[in-house]
């Protein structure tokens, strides 16, 4: 490794004959020295900060951890939730004796809805309390009642090609997201996307 430090008083005085050594004259050369000085500071920073950089890479880790470090470095309450492993919905055979999943329709205008059926509105899915003609179930909740939030199922290859991750930040913190964001952008890949989430 290099030695970046300077100590530019030393090298005055060693460079500086010694009937030059008056107290003026110090003051003087120290003065047309200062914006040397202040450049080797910047340097220096710039340096500092173009090491920690390169310390680290896009990990899970490294990246939770660079968020604490800057963002929450008392309490280090952000983390990272990797969506890949997160929305995996598998289909099994019903000799393995796995829970049963189901595919419901989506719901259509027009279309007659008997007690007991299920339809799928804005991602919800839910079930008829009464026998009607396509009332829509999101803005008529005396005929529908919510079951659940609607799965979707993707091939293995869309599953991998649409990864991503969520940055979990406490609620109660307070950060620069514009800060945060270029920081995730800096060290995340190109084709990974994320979402901030405050919980």
């Amino acid at each position: 490794m290099f030695n970046y430090i300077i100590n530019w008083d030393k090298i005055i005085k060693e460079n500086l004959p010694v009937f030059f050594h008056k107290l003026f004259r110090l003051a003087w050369i120290t003065a047309l020295i200062k914006p040397f000085k202040i450049m080797h500071a910047e340097f220096l920073q710039l340096r500092d900060d173009y090491m920690y950089k390169v310390r680290y890479n896009s990990q899970v880790i490294y990246l939770e951890r660079i968020l604490n470090d800057k963002f929450d470095p008392t309490n280090r309450a952000i983390y990272i939730t990797d969506l890949s492993q997160v929305n995996e919905e598998y289909l099994y055979q019903k000799i393995e004796s796995k829970p049963a999943n189901y595919l419901y329709s989506k719901w259509k205008i027009g279309n007659p809805y008997l007690i007991g059926e299920y339809a799928v509105d804005e991602n919800n899915v839910y079930v008829a309390l009464t026998n009607n003609a396509g009332l829509q179930p999101s803005l008529n909740p005396g005929d529908w009642a919510f079951y659940k939030i609607n799965k979707f199922l993707y091939l293995k290859s869309e599953h991998n090609s649409s990864g991503g991750f969520i940055v979990n930040v406490p609620i109660a913190l307070i950060y620069n997201d514009s800060m945060m964001r270029a920081i995730i952008n800096y060290y995340r890949f190109a084709s990974k996307q994320y979402v901030i989430n405050l919980y």
